[in-house]
C-alpha cells in the first residue's frame, strides 16, 4: 500500500467536494521550498507536495471493498486534512475517517488540520469538538470568492505551512511574487535565485551554514517589523478609542455592535478620510433605507468622550444599535508603505500588498487585545460585507 503525505476527508457533493478537489490539485502541483523544510518534514516527492489521497482520484479498481481501501489510505497517511463545514460535521463517514485516523496515529490531533468553509462555527465533526482545534489559527476557504482570490490563496498557504512545518509568513512572502507568473517561468526564477545566493556566498566568503543563519536573522527582523509597526498603531487605537467604546456599549447598550471598515489598498487611503466616510455611508444608508448615518458623541472613559458614526432608522429599531468606524489611524499604512518603496529590497512588493498585509495583522492584533470583548466588533474590508453582516 502506498504511503501518503496527507489524506483529504470531506463530505461528498456540493461545495465541500469542490474545495477538496481544489486542495488536492493545488497541493500536488505546488513546488515547495525544499531548502526551508526540515528533512523529516518533507514529502517523499523531491519537488512537489505528493502524494495527497483523495478518494475520487486515488481509489484503484480492486477486489477489496471501498471501506477497506479508505481505511488503508488513512492508516498510511502522515496528515489528515478535514474539509470542515456544517455539512461535513453531520457526515457519519467524515467522523468515522477522523476517528480511524486518531486510532491509527496514537490520538495525535496535531496531525489533523481542519480547513473551514466560510466559518468555523459548527464545522467540526463530533469527534474533534472537545479538542483544541478552534484555539489554532485554522485556514478558512471563502466559497463566495473565486478559488484564485487573495483570500483563498491565503487559505492555501496556511495549509502548506501546516503540512511542511514552516512559518506561514516565510512561505507566503517567498512565493507571493511568483503566484501570478506562468508555470514555465518558475524554474528560471528558482535557478536565478539559487545562482544569486551562490554568487553572494562566494563573494562574501561565508559558509553555507553561516549564510543560512544570516538569512534566518534577516527574515526574523522583517517578520518582527511587520508585526511591530501595526501593533504600534493597534495599541493607540484600542486604548484611546475601541476599548472605551466597547466598555460604553457593555454598560449602556449591550445589544449594540461596532463595524470597522479597513483599507485593503492605496485607493482606500489616497482619498481624504471624510470623503471615504461620505462615499461608504451614503451607499450603506441607501441600501438599508436608513434615515441617516451621523456622528454621535459617546460619554466614554476618555476625557473628551468618543465619536462614532451611528445608524438611524425610523422603520427598523434594530438598526439603531449599529455603529460604524473607519479607523482613520490606519492612514499611516500608506505612509509607511510609500517609505518602504524607496528601498530596492521592496521593488517586487506592491504598496497594495503591503497595506493588505498590515490590515490582516492589525485585525488579528486588535482581536487579541480585545479578548472576549472582540464579539462586539466586526472588521470588514468591503462595503458588501458591512451590509451582509449588519442584516444578519
Amino acid at each position: 500500500m502506498e504511503n501518503y503525505f496527507a489524506f483529504i476527508s470531506y463530505k461528498r457533493g456540493g461545495i465541500d467536494q469542490q474545495v477538496a478537489n481544489w486542495i488536492h490539485s493545488k497541493l500536488e502541483k505546488y513546488p515547495y521550498p525544499r531548502e526551508l523544510v526540515e528533512k523529516e518534514n518533507r514529502p517523499d516527492h523531491e519537488e512537489l507536495i505528493r502524494s495527497i489521497f483523495l478518494d475520487t482520484k486515488d481509489l484503484p479498481v480492486t477486489d477489496q471493498s471501498f471501506t477497506e481501501e479508505i481505511r488503508e489510505a488513512i492508516k498510511n497517511s502522515r496528515y489528515l486534512v478535514v474539509v470542515a463545514s456544517k455539512m461535513s460535521a453531520k457526515s457519519e463517514y467524515v467522523n468515522m475517517e477522523v476517528e480511524y485516523f486518531l486510532e491509527t496515529h496514537e490520538g495525535d490531533t496535531s496531525r489533523i488540520l481542519p480547513v473551514f468553509i466560510d466559518s468555523v462555527e459548527d464545522g467540526l465533526p463530533p469527534v474533534l469538538r472537545n479538542s483544541d482545534m478552534l484555539s489554532r489559527h485554522c485556514p478558512v476557504y471563502a466559497s463566495s470568492q473565486d478559488a484564485k482570490n487573495e483570500i483563498n490563496l491565503y487559505c492555501f498557504y496556511h495549509i502548506v505551512a501546516f503540512l511542511l512545518k514552516v512559518e506561514f509568513r516565510v512561505i507566503y512572502d517567498r512565493y507571493k511574487a511568483y503566484a501570478k507568473r506562468k508555470a514555465r517561468q518558475a524554474r528560471w526564477v528558482r535557478n536565478a535565485f539559487y545562482a544569486l545566493v551562490l554568487s553572494a556566498l562566494a563573494f562574501l566568503g561565508y559558509s553555507l551554514h553561516s549564510q543560512r543563519e544570516v538569512i534566518r536573522r534577516q527574515n526574523y527582523i522583517v517578520e518582527l517589523e511587520k508585526k511591530i509597526f501595526p501593533y504600534s498603531v493597534v495599541t493607540g487605537y484600542v486604548k484611546n478609542f475601541l476599548r472605551p467604546v466597547v466598555e460604553y456599549i457593555k454598560a449602556n447598550e449591550p445589544e449594540a455592535h461596532v463595524w470597522v471598515h479597513m483599507p485593503t489598498d492605496a485607493a482606500d487611503l489616497d482619498n481624504d478620510h471624510r470623503d471615504r466616510f461620505e462615499q461608504i455611508s451614503q451607499h450603506i444608508a441607501h441600501e438599508l433605507s436608513l434615515d441617516s448615518i451621523s456622528k454621535v458623541h459617546l460619554k466614554t472613559s476618555m476625557p473628551r468622550g468618543s465619536t462614532v458614526h451611528k445608524l438611524y432608522s425610523s422603520h427598523n429599531e434594530a438598526l439603531n444599535h449599529k455603529y460604524l468606524d473607519f479607523a482613520s489611524t490606519t492612514s499611516t499604512f500608506l505612509a509607511i508603505a510609500k517609505k518602504k518603496k524607496e528601498y530596492p529590497i521592496y521593488d517586487d512588493v506592491t504598496i497594495d500588498y503591503m497595506i493588505a498585509e498590515y490590515t490582516d495583522i492589525f485585525i488579528e492584533q486588535v482581536n487579541d487585545e480585545l479578548g472576549d470583548d472582540a464579539k462586539y466588533v466586526t472588521f470588514v474590508t468591503r462595503i458588501g460585507d458591512i451590509l451582509t453582516t449588519i442584516k444578519e
